[in-house]
């Protein structure tokens, strides 16, 4: 007879499953370039971190004066101020770092860490709602193996980690919930902070992660004057790392919430353009995309077989709560925190683009129905062999589906749409802020197709309503030394041997190459075309 396998071990092997997915994706980090973003969260790291040094030191330390020099400014006189950089302050060593290309691999390997906490995180909320362990692994996947987020939990260190700390926050709730120590207090309030500092949304994460601590508190009947204390210690703890993070916060605290709230409802300073359904809109000339922008891009960019445990996972959940099951007050909180958010927008068309990205929090209460429809399936299917076996089988089939997808289409993944999507080629935005340019810059340098004649000089020219002209600066400076020094930038010339196209705005199905050029390849994900290189005609 077998034995079962002990809870000791089973913890360890849990443990090597999270490892080996951390391992896997440093191992894969290296193929995506730099995002507009990247270089924006940088700066207003330096902005924060010139503004202690101002409170700090004063205005005539050497230090100071130096940053004053290079164009550094505050952040509390930064537009970047509703956007926080606390997460980011362990990385402040980069600007000693001359090699942009090695600072690059370091903030990268950085981001992914983050992002695997949140995927630890989901294996917690599952574990305490109740899931065995298996199946609470099982949906870290549906956030792991989520081509877009796995893509995207390497760079995107604004909108994939605002994802990550949400889960983190509802993690440390629910464990709180159950175990009141003060180490869960502790944490669920650092990393609330953390995340109201990286944006306003963590206010709400934060709020409605506790209050469903305080429900359950609650209906165990049980609550007592050490959890009055505990409830004090967790407001006092979030306040006091929030001012202490939050320099943009001690010199107008009035003026900065105020700043934040309005670029919540009203976020202006991006004048960009958004390809929807073939048709590009400019947001800054008034022109609103339709409501159903944010469901749309959702259905379209996840997994179909995930929004299909989601679905299942949300009735089950309303189900379990109608019959007074014991984890309501988490199961309605995140259902809360994925559906307000959604509909708020839907009501209230707020700027959005580049697809659902600044939604991507609302992706938490998604994944946990995901893990609870998946409960469901399984409980459904655990009374015969065959239904076990079967089961088992469909899991696997979508795991190693979606995981050889992820593999095939490395490094390409943020350009994924489902089969709901149709034809995305001209109807809908491919690449994120132009990151396939890294791959374009890399194919160039090594081509051994080009017309060697050339030299190897390079450029890009407004195309089709957006320039990539400063994306493309920053992932040439990106590139290993020995590709950098093979080519020299020209920015948006006309005329250069060497021209990049990217073709995230583009309406229709294909660019039409410039007069006196001529294609010389073109990179491509998930069968889109992402960005063209053409060659000048001899």
């Amino acid at each position: 007879m077998k034995q079962p396998i002990s809870a000791h071990m089973q913890k360890r092997l849990v443990a090597l499953f999270f490892l080996f997915l951390t391992v896997l994706g440093l191992c894969l980090g290296g193929g995506y370039g730099v995002p507009w973003d990247e270089k924006n969260q940088q700066v207003t790291l330096k902005s924060n971190l010139y503004e202690y040094g101002l409170i700090l030191l004063g205005e005539d330390n050497s230090w100071i004066r130096y940053a004053h020099e290079m164009g550094t400014i505050p952040i509390s006189k930064s537009v970047e101020r509703d956007h926080g950089s606390a997460l980011f302050y362990p990385m402040a060593f980069i600007y000693f770092i001359e090699d942009a290309h090695l600072v690059m691999l370091i903030w990268h390997t950085y981001v992914w860490l983050l992002f695997m906490l949140g995927v630890i995180a989901i294996y917690i909320i599952m574990r305490e709602i109740g899931l065995p362990r298996m199946l609470s692994c099982m949906a870290s996947l549906l956030l792991y193996l989520s081509p877009r987020f796995f893509a995207e939990g390497h760079y995107n260190n604004k909108d994939v980690l605002l994802l990550s700390l949400a889960l983190c926050i509802f993690a440390f709730a629910a464990r709180l919930s159950r175990d009141r120590r003060f180490l869960w207090v502790l944490l669920y309030s650092l990393f609330g902070a953390v995340t109201a500092n990286l944006k306003i949304i963590g206010f709400f994460a934060w709020g409605l992660a506790g209050i469903a601590v305080l429900w359950r508190w609650i209906l165990d009947k049980s609550f007592g004057k050490r959890d009055i204390r505990l409830i004090a210690a967790g407001v006092g703890i979030f306040l006091a790392a929030y001012f202490v993070i939050t320099p943009a916060l001690w010199r107008q605290p009035l003026e900065l919430f105020q700043y934040l709230i309005d670029n919540m409802n009203h976020f202006s300073r991006w004048e960009g353009n958004v390809l929807f359904q073939g048709t590009v809109y400019h947001p800054a000339n008034g022109e609103s995309l339709p409501w159903y922008y944010l469901p749309k891009f959702i259905l379209m960019t996840v997994p179909v077989a995930y929004l299909l445990l989601a679905l299942v996972g949300q009735i089950c959940a309303i189900i379990m709560c109608v019959k007074g099951d014991r984890n309501r007050p988490i199961l309605i909180t995140m259902t809360v925190f994925w559906i307000f958010p959604l509909v708020y927008a839907m009501l209230s068309s707020p700027l959005v683009y580049n697809g659902w990205r600044h939604f991507y929090f609302v992706n938490a209460g998604l994944v946990v129905m995901g893990g609870i429809g998946l409960w469901w399936f399984y409980r459904l299917t655990r009374k015969t062999r065959i239904l076990k076996a079967t089961f088992a089988l469909a899991a696997a089939s979508v795991f190693v589906f979606q995981g050889a997808s992820i593999l095939i289409n490395h490094p390409y993944q943020y350009a994924y749409y489902n089969v709901l999507a149709g034809n995305v080629q001209g109807q809908y935005e491919l690449d994120y802020w132009t990151l396939s340019s890294y791959n374009a810059l890399q194919k160039l340098a090594t081509s051994t197709t080009r017309n060697q004649n050339l030299p190897l000089v390079f450029s890009t020219t407004q195309m089709d309503f957006t320039s990539i002209d400063y994306p493309l600066q920053n992932n040439y400076d990106a590139l290993p030394k020995e590709l950098r020094d093979k080519m020299e930038y020209e920015s948006l010339s006309e005329d250069a041997p060497y021209l990049i196209y990217n073709t995230s705005y583009l309406s229709g199905n294909d660019p039409t190459p410039p007069a006196g050029y001529t294609e010389l390849f073109s990179i491509v994900g998930y069968h889109q075309v992402l960005a063209v290189v053409y060659e000048k005609v001899s």
